[in-house]
């Protein structure tokens, strides 16, 4: 039986619950010296070392490290059960007049005082906010979402997700804590049941809307080379760097361990099962269309919307597209997201069908019409307008009936398969929708914006005329530069789509090809508003 070194002094005592059994003890000496040297300075520290190692460093030398032989029960069941461990040593942890558990691959790399750490006067319990959802959403929480497990909690509940890494507080209210989860650990076991992060996740039912727990903020659970906004205190040292979870967790049961995987890839799809996904993809039209809709969702229908950025990652088309929203003043509390990313980079588009995503292009102001001033408001630029945009902007203000016509060939005549559906606006029709403009127009001066003027200036034969070439600037401020002129000649694109609506004239023309594509016209389509002009 261990025997006990008795206080020699005032201090206030806290025991120190550390477990490394297996391959954990390699943790143990860099753990050890920065406690001593960082943590709780003004109270005597004792440490209970639950290890199956025969012998650990300094334990001769510090009559304050107590090592008590526990068998390595493996993975998940060393988590699962830790509660268990600790309350098969009870009569060894009530003399403390306070507990604290800290996982093995902690290290304190600044000085941490009693006042910032230990639960006094209204506190009983020490929790750290998780570094991974400090800043999330109460729906991002991962609690445990099955009513037949004890640590569930319900869509409603809970303000804080708490990390299992630290956890703690005055001896006899810590004790009642760890007894009341060890048993409904052993509840849930017997229900068959493993609630998805195991002891965290009966430690967030357990502090659950208590108002009694210190909350330490991530400082005190710093993951090792990250960049959360915080000053780190205490390191979680990575594993990878040192094999790996399964380096240190040993043999385990692959039915386990499969289970895991399923309950992961459940708790995913049921999270975004409940999200409107809009899919962002193509060019920066269809882009801008595909975002001006989910904000009408988040906006006038209340729908919780993700801004799916995979394609710009797993698209390998001819004509690989950039995502191009983020030069525009876009709502900085909409999610936008790679959801791709993660577990699941490989398997995205398999399990894109069990998702509830969007995958149209919503190519019809309908899609937004309530939100119309709010989507004007944020298809503006973030940045200023570059040197050479902001001379062509100067000339188009300076004009007194700026009309822009853009001509779009580039990969509507190189690519094939866009050649085929797409098309290319003929002579014929812009040279229709230039005597229009004449016709209502006085004295119009044609800012022709195209991605091969070469083309333009052989076969397009205009007086007044200012040519801007797509490779001289952004392809948003191109965009823009087409917003900034009275009157618009669009050619069968999404983009130069934009740049007409976005034309805040009153009294403008905007005249658009009746042909929208090779198969249908832009009726049938019905991607045209109400008062342009079909030719």
């Amino acid at each position: 039986m261990y025997v006990f070194h008795k206080n020699k002094n005032k201090k206030m005592k806290i025991g120190i619950l550390y477990i490394c059994t297996g391959k954990y003890d390699i943790f143990w000496k860099d753990f050890y010296l920065s406690c001593e040297n960082n943590f709780l300075k003004n109270t005597e520290k004792h440490y209970i070392v639950f290890t199956d190692s025969q012998t650990i460093e300094f334990e001769e030398s510090n009559s304050r490290i107590h090592r008590i032989y526990q068998k390595n029960l493996g993975w998940p069941q060393n988590t699962l059960y830790r509660y268990k461990i600790f309350l098969n040593n009870k009569q060894i942890l009530q003399q403390y007049d306070y507990l604290v558990f800290l996982n093995a691959n902690l290290l304190l790399i600044d000085e941490i005082e009693e006042k910032d750490f230990l639960p006094t006067d209204k506190y009983n319990l020490v929790a750290c906010l998780h570094p991974g959802y400090f800043n999330k959403k109460r729906v991002e929480f991962t609690y445990e979402n099955r009513q037949i497990s004890k640590a569930y909690i319900p869509n409603n509940k809970g303000a804080y997700y708490f990390a299992g890494g630290i956890n703690g507080g005055k001896t006899k209210n810590f004790m009642d804590a760890i007894e009341l989860m060890s048993h409904n650990i052993d509840l849930d076991i017997g229900n068959k049941i493993i609630a998805v992060w195991h002891d965290e996740s009966h430690w967030n039912k357990y502090l659950l809307d208590r108002d009694d727990i210190k909350i330490l903020n991530p400082s005190y659970l710093y993951p090792q080379n990250s960049n959360i906004p915080f000053k780190p205190k205490i390191i979680i040292r990575d594993k990878g760097l040192l094999g790996g979870h399964s380096a240190f967790r040993g043999k385990f049961e692959i039915r386990l361990a499969l289970n895991f995987i399923k309950k992961i890839l459940k708790k995913y799809l049921n999270y975004y099962s409940k999200k409107n996904i809009i899919n962002i993809k193509g060019g920066l039209g269809n882009q801008m269309f595909q975002y001006a809709y989910g904000r009408k969702l988040i906006l006038v229908d209340k729908k919780d919307v993700i801004f799916d950025t995979s394609f710009f990652k797993l698209n390998k088309t001819d004509t690989d597209r950039p995502f191009l929203l983020n030069n525009f003043n876009v709502d900085n509390s909409s999610k936008i997201e790679n959801v791709q990313d993660g577990l699941f980079k490989k398997y995205y588009r398999k399990l894109a069908s069990k998702i509830t995503g969007n995958y149209g292009f919503y190519q019809n102001e309908k899609y937004f019409k309530p939100i119309e001033d709010i989507v004007h408001k944020e298809f503006t630029l973030k940045e200023p307008l570059s040197a050479i945009s902001q001379e062509y902007t100067n000339k188009i203000l300076d004009t007194k009936n700026a009309v822009s016509i853009h001509i779009r060939r580039g990969d509507y005549v190189l690519n094939t398969s866009t050649n085929k559906h797409h098309g290319v606006c003929s002579l014929v029709y812009y040279n229709e929708a230039v005597e229009y403009i004449i016709e209502k127009i006085e004295s119009p001066t044609f800012f022709i914006f195209s991605d091969d003027i070469d083309w333009v200036k052989a076969n397009l034969k205009l007086d007044n005329t200012v040519f801007v070439s797509s490779s001289e600037i952004k392809d948003c401020e191109e965009l823009i530069l087409m917003s900034k002129c009275k009157h618009n000649i669009i050619a069968n694109s999404s983009f130069s789509w934009w740049g007409a609506w976005l034309n805040q004239n009153p009294n403008k023309i905007v005249i658009a090809p009746k042909q929208w594509t090779v198969k249908k016209t832009s009726d049938e389509l019905d991607i045209l508003p109400k008062g342009w002009i079909k030719m």
